[in-house]
């Protein structure tokens, strides 16, 4: 009775920390991830660097080594993926990346804000690593544009985004994953503005780093 007693409660305990991740073939993942964050010193108004959530902080300005003013910036954003397995362990999907900030000036008249959209396809690959854990290895890339707004200007840029990483998907159940990583993004930026002469010009900026990965993914079984 008691060994009974004892194998429910391990088949129990089984089944709400299960060790067999729903990566199969027909499987679908559902993610929420780190996303592109803002800088207004950037000349495209986007940083390669990533948080997730919500952010808060402040630029402080200085001249000749004295304080000549500061930004105070919130942001808000998200990357959130959906991906289906169409072998064991590989899936397909599209993401899609949004952030928006805020900027305001201390003592100043003129706020910044800035919006930015991407969406595009991404590919990852699982690899078994233990009982509650795989290796994923992916890429992704994605193009759409950002809005940056200061005083009277308006201005919007088209955008590219490229990159790839690795990392560790640990699996407190089989349908739930903690996901962290190391990734490389690269951004292309491209505008159209007026040279000094009046003609129309393009400008191109490109910009790299490495970023960490956090967030987590759902899985459902098909």
């Amino acid at each position: 009775m008691k060994n009974q007693i004892f194998l429910s409660v391990l088949l129990s305990f089984a089944s709400i920390f299960g060790v067999n991740a729903q990566t199969n073939q027909g499987s679908w993942m559902f993610g929420l991830h780190n996303f592109a964050s803002f800088s207004p010193t950037s000349g495209s108004g986007i940083a390669p660097t990533n948080a997730l959530g919500v952010g808060f902080g402040s630029y402080k300005l200085e001249t000749d080594g004295e304080e000549a003013g500061k930004l105070n910036y919130a942001n808000f954003g998200f990357s959130g993926n959906a991906h289906y397995f169409i072998v064991d362990n590989l899936s397909a999907g599209l993401l899609l990346n949004f952030s928006t900030q805020k900027v305001t000036e201390d003592g100043g008249s003129n706020d910044i804000s800035a919006s930015l959209f991407l969406a595009g396809p991404e590919l990852r690959y699982f690899i078994d690593a233990g009982s509650k854990a795989k290796v994923w290895i992916g890429g992704s890339g994605a193009f759409g544009a950002s809005q940056y707004d200061y005083g009277d200007s308006d201005n919007s840029v088209s955008l590219a985004r490229f990159g790839g990483g690795a990392g560790i998907a640990i699996f407190p159940n089989e349908h739930f994953s903690i996901d962290l990583g190391l990734g490389y993004n690269g951004f292309i930026s491209k505008d159209t503005v007026d040279d000094f002469s009046g003609n129309s010009v393009e400008e191109k900026e490109t910009t790299s780093g490495l970023s960490l990965d956090i967030g987590f993914s759902i899985f459902l079984g098909k």
